[in-house]
């Protein structure tokens, strides 16, 4: 989902605008200055939310070792931490891998030589923020849903509206089970920065 499709969402939401009715360019620059401040105030809150995203480039025989994040060799996402990965729809031992999370881009090196193969990363991948209201937010499904009764919430003040009560039990509601999902899967946390010289083997959960 777009940034501009939670934008419409939740101004339809709050009544700011009518059902089918389009946000102007205006909205939804407010739009996207709202719900960029509600994603920093989520990582504040240490709600920083990962999506799992499955990425697939090619092997070339010879080549042990490739960079990933956007320009990099494999130009994708870079991974906060790998969950598996396979070569030609075949699951590989973790212990002949080996990930440099690096920043801003990482590095993973086969300790066997692959021939010309496709590899599929499975991992968790960090929100970016997004800088055009056409940008795509990776964001979990939970995150999806708070996010759009949260934008609604901090929007209705600003078009003359009131916040509905449901709308506030639901941003409650949300935040929370975001906040119990958060504690649930907590790991060490490690921040970008400490990653740039740390490699150590995948290992899945």
């Amino acid at each position: 989902m777009t940034a501009q499709e939670i934008i419409a969402s939740s101004l339809r939401l709050c009544g700011a605008i009518a059902g089918s009715e389009v946000p102007t360019a205006d909205e939804f620059e407010d739009g996207l200055a709202a719900l960029r401040d509600i994603l920093q105030n989520w990582t504040t809150e240490g709600l920083t939310p990962f999506a799992t995203l499955d990425q697939t480039f090619t092997l070339v025989a010879g080549v042990r070792s490739y960079t990933l994040g956007p320009g990099a060799t494999w130009d994708g996402y870079r991974p906060v931490r790998l969950r598996a990965i396979t070569v030609n729809g075949c699951p590989v031992d973790t212990t002949r891998i080996d990930y440099n999370a690096g920043y801003p881009v990482a590095t993973v090196t086969f300790l066997d030589d692959w021939r010309d193969a496709s590899v599929t990363l499975t991992s968790e991948v960090a929100f970016t923020l997004p800088d055009d209201s056409t940008d795509e937010l990776l964001l979990p499904p939970g995150y999806l849903l708070a996010l759009r009764f949260a934008l609604a919430s901090d929007l209705a003040p600003e078009y003359g509206m009131d916040v509905r009560g449901d709308i506030e039990d639901k941003v409650r509601r949300y935040t929370a089970d975001l906040k119990r999902a958060n504690i649930k899967r907590k790991e060490i946390a490690v921040a970008p920065e400490m990653l740039q010289s740390s490699s150590w083997y995948l290992g899945l959960p």
